[in-house]
Formats: C-alpha cells, sequence, structure tokens
C-alpha cells in the first residue's frame, strides 16, 4: 500500500461558494435543501456501511471492494460537511419524514 500523502486543500474557497448559493435561498428552500441533503446522506451512511459489511467476503475484487469503501468513506466525510454547513444556516436540524423515495 502507498505511503499517505499530505494534501493541502483550501476549504475556504468552497465553503465560500456554498455559501454564496444558501444565501440566495428562501427560509423554506434551505428547509427543503436541509431536509434533501439529510436524506442523501443517510442514503451516503448506509451504502458505506453495506460496502464495510461487504470487505469481509472472500473474492478475487477485495481491493476494489477496500477501494470502494474508502472512497465512499471519503464521500460521506465530505457530503456531512455540507449538511453540517446548511444546518448551520438554517439553525436548526429539520424533522425529516421517515420517507423512502430517495432509495
Amino acid at each position: 500500500m502507498p505511503a499517505p500523502t499530505d494534501i493541502d486543500l483550501d476549504a475556504h474557497s468552497t465553503k465560500h461558494s456554498i455559501a454564496t448559493v444558501l444565501a440566495e435561498l428562501a427560509p423554506d428552500d434551505l428547509e427543503r435543501m436541509a431536509i434533501d441533503v439529510i436524506r442523501e446522506h443517510r442514503r451516503r451512511l448506509a451504502d458505506a456501511q453495506d460496502l464495510h459489511d461487504s470487505l469481509n467476503a472472500q473474492g478475487d475484487d477485495e481491493e476494489d471492494r477496500l477501494y470502494s469503501y474508502r472512497l465512499a468513506l471519503v464521500m460521506v466525510k465530505l457530503h456531512h460537511q455540507l449538511v453540517a454547513m446548511i444546518i448551520d444556516k438554517l439553525g436548526y436540524v429539520p424533522a425529516v419524514p421517515d420517507d423512502q423515495t430517495m432509495q
């Protein structure tokens, strides 16, 4: 496995871009967006869990499964930052109806 590489990412530019989009939303639209990103985050977490559970399975695709799991973790962590930004802008965590339409 290759050695870890230090990556210097400037998160401020992305946060500023997202904040600009969020600033243009009416409160009802911001709440709707928060609900949608929370649902998407839950889906991503479930997918990452499924990939984690598959890591112990025997097969030739072990490296591919490990890569897919790591990619899913990165995406979950990035998406979590988006959820946090939107909830912070909204000022509260909205109730998310138990809706299976995101699947």
